[in-house]
């Protein structure tokens, strides 16, 4: 479908307390911006950028779930889950140098399953010889929450160790959650390179408490996934070889379920990137991916894919243009092989910029999706691959120290796209190919830094999204959705923000026929930072409005926590 002028004068406010990087198809949170966020899990900073929705195991932009989401190079999504789960659990905020979102984008380097973008985090590198932190929350509901974080450098050694504790009671029957982290990661800088080596596990059990009238006060579900990741960096050479194994267990007595499904994945990718002259850069990359898969239902199966790329960028600098262009080949065991071009037009010239970028990518259906069953899904394991058709412009005008202004337009077709489909008045539902879809929408961003002591931030995102097999729209999608902040500091070690989050109403089921109703709810954050010990107050949902997740299940009510932070 062609990008319309409606899609391109869509709304998306970004204010800030600091001018987010944006350009050339991407924004950038560097340090300072995470530290001014006054936020206690990257998700709620994440959710603040225009087109992007995060929760606590989840992330998508422009209304897909199809994003990868990398920690210095390590992949943090959960191969055993059905919808790119987020593993955000394994990091804090102050660990971050650098949040970058490729919008749309990212998937000719970074693979499959990547047609809504890429998120890349890195982690601050240490100066000190020693740092650590320890964090304890505490809120109703019977929510705790407590985290410890060590980091050591000797010379060229680098140690990191951390560990946390989360629980919660829930605000319904059988909303409960445990989750237990733990990482170890080993670094060496080299002449001229580096060498890592990380481990990472998490353990998560909780309820599942079912849709609105169809409650599943039996429902049990424990997700365990551990990872190994080992990173090289010699000159123009990177390779990352990671080992992931994920298992996820459902139960529901009421039902008859007792399942289970285990999925290993050995993924490594070789990337070589060249700068031939000042103006030319070139990379190439190649790499494997072998799965594995036991379960229950099924009998053991394997899964395997290779890909190769290539991607040029010339830069005239003098003019302010560059042109990127790329392709990339995959191959796969149990689906259709691809090949996915890209091409990215750039223009900036002092505080302008302005890209136009072009991608195809391929997003695979995951062994939960096809396979899995609980008490809300059915298996489905004729599921295939998606394609996706990503067209965007964006553009950014940086006025001044205190403000910028951040807009962007998309047009996102996707043939065979996999959806949930739950019907109406139905407590479960599963994974469908649907024959097109198109997303259609943008942001418009606007960062003011009013004085010192006061700045505010908001976003709200057009999207219109269509199933057109039934020529209805989409479920589960917002045609307005975003937030706002306002943020005060009367004290240098105090911070208040008051937030705003709202969705317009989204449609329940394929044929339009109920709706999820629209919502704003508002919030409060504080933190009282006394140097090495810093205090944090949230109150979220301040009105007790009742409202429900795009997918309709209940969201919380008025609920708070408080912590304490202490530094060494």
């Amino acid at each position: 479908m062609a990008l319309t002028g409606a899609s391109l004068l869509a709304l998306t406010f970004l204010l800030t307390s600091g001018a987010w990087g944006a350009g050339l198809g991407r924004i950038v949170i560097e340090a300072p911006e995470i530290a001014a966020a006054k936020v206690t899990r990257v998700y709620e900073i994440l959710s603040q950028v225009p087109g992007v929705s995060a929760g606590p195991t989840s992330v998508s932009i422009h209304g897909s779930y199809k994003v990868k989401v990398f920690l210095d190079g390590s992949p943090l999504t959960d191969p055993s889950s059905g919808f790119n789960a987020v593993t955000w659990e394994r990091l804090a905020p102050e660990s971050l140098a650098r949040i970058e979102i490729l919008m749309d984008s990212g998937g000719l380097i970074y693979g499959q399953d990547a047609s809504a973008g890429v998120i890349l985090l890195t982690s601050k590198a240490e100066e000190k010889k020693f740092r650590g932190s320890l964090k304890v929350y505490g809120g109703d509901y019977g929510y705790f929450q407590s985290e410890l974080d060590l980091a050591f450098q000797e010379g060229l050694w680098g140690l990191a160790v951390a560990a946390g504790r989360e629980e919660a009671g829930g605000f319904l029957p059988n909303e409960d959650k445990l989750i237990h982290r733990g990482s170890l990661n080993v670094s060496r800088r080299l002449t001229e390179g580096s060498v890592s080596l990380g481990l990472a596990a998490t353990d998560d059990e909780r309820g599942l408490y079912g849709y609105p009238g169809f409650p599943t006060p039996e429902a049990r579900k424990r997700a365990r996934l551990f990872s190994l990741t080992q990173e090289t960096r010699w000159r123009a050479l990177a390779n990352n070889l990671t080992y992931q194994r994920g298992r996820v267990a459902n139960q529901d007595p009421s039902q008859a379920i007792n399942q289970y499904l285990m999925v290993s994945e050995l993924t490594d990718n070789l990337t070589l990137a060249l700068e031939p002259a000042s103006w030319l850069s070139l990379s190439l990359g190649t790499g494997f991916k072998r799965s594995w898969a036991e379960s229950s239902d099924f009998t053991p199966q394997s899964e395997w894919a290779g890909h190769f790329f290539s991607r040029a960028e010339a830069r005239l600098p003098w003019s302010g243009w560059s042109l990127a262009v790329g392709a990339r080949y995959n191959r796969n065991s149990d689906f259709r092989d691809n090949l996915n071009p890209e091409a990215t037009l750039n223009w900036a010239r002092g505080d302008w910029s302005v890209s136009l970028k072009y991608n195809r990518s391929a997003n695979t259906p995951t062994y939960q999706q096809r396979f899995n069953r609980s008490s809300s899904t059915r298996p489905n394991p004729d599921l295939d691959v998606e394609i996706a058709d990503n067209l965007g412009l964006v553009a950014t005008w940086r006025v001044n120290d205190k403000m910028s202004w951040f807009l962007s337009g998309f047009s996102n077709r996707l043939k065979g796209r996999i959806t949930y489909d739950r019907p109406a008045n139905s407590g479960f539902g599963q994974y469908k190919n649907l024959g097109l879809a198109t997303y259609e929408g943008g942001d418009l961003g606007f960062d003011w830094k009013i004085n010192s002591t006061v700045a505010l931030k908001a976003n709200v995102t057009y999207t219109r999204a269509k199933d057109w097999d039934l020529r209805k729209n989409l479920t589960g999608r917002s045609r307005l959705a975003g937030a706002s902040e306002v943020k005060v500091q009367p004290l240098p070690e105090l911070t208040t923000i008051l937030t705003i989050e709202y969705r317009t109403a989204a449609w329940e089921d394929r044929r339009n026929t109920s709706k999820i109703p629209g919502y704003a709810l508002y919030g409060l954050r504080a933190e009282w930072d006394l140097g090495r010990v810093s205090l944090t107050l949230s109150l979220e949902n301040i009105l007790n409005r009742a409202w429900l997740y795009s997918d309709g299940l209940e969201g919380p009510p008025r609920n708070f926590y408080l912590g304490l932070a202490y530094r060494f």
